[in-house]
């Protein structure tokens, strides 16, 4: 099933935010998709030019780059994680409180929250996906309401299934 066909909910797993990539629930709607109490599921895209919003079409020919823009640091080591179904497969969860994961960006350090994947990719450059398959790494720093969440997204290609890493991203990844 390919990810515009299914139905979607939001990304903390709220059963009451249904969305998907087009038609009444796509993403030039999500500014005003509400809970059936009436709140909005995605306060922050409300009111929001949705040019600007995920997921985005890279045109290639209007982009340049920025030299000045700061270093991504990375400090990554193994966890335990706790893996979920979710909206686009799974998602695989850090335990509350797990610092061993961080990106530092602009003098910030995220923590890492959670990964996962969407297939095909959810972004595109120049109408095309930008790749089958796309990873998310979603950060996090401070504390509510003072939260801010920067996603790193990984844009991958499906490695042989007669290998193991082509086995283990095949039955993460439905329908590889």
């Amino acid at each position: 099933m390919s990810q515009s066909d299914r139905p979607r909910g939001l990304a903390t797993g709220d059963p009451e935010c249904h969305w998907s990539y087009d038609g009444d629930t796509g993403p030039t709607k999500w500014g005003a998709l509400t809970r059936n109490g009436g709140t909005l599921c995605f306060p922050l895209c409300a009111g929001t030019d949705s040019s600007q919003q995920s997921p985005i079409d890279i045109q290639t020919d209007a982009t340049t780059r920025d030299p000045t823009l700061p270093t991504l640091r990375f400090d990554y080591s193994g966890t335990t994680v706790n893996v979920t179904a979710a909206h686009n497969n799974f998602t695989a969860n850090y335990p509350s409180g797990s610092n061993n994961n961080t990106l530092s960006y602009k003098d910030t350090t995220y923590h890492l929250v959670n990964f996962h994947f969407h297939h095909p990719a959810e972004h595109h450059s120049n109408g095309v996906a930008m790749g089958p398959i796309e990873l998310h790494l979603v950060h996090s720093a401070g504390t509510p309401p003072q939260t801010q969440t920067l996603v790193v997204a990984v844009f991958m290609a499906i490695p042989s299934v007669n290998s193991d890493d082509g086995k283990i991203l095949g039955e993460l990844v439905d329908g590889i």
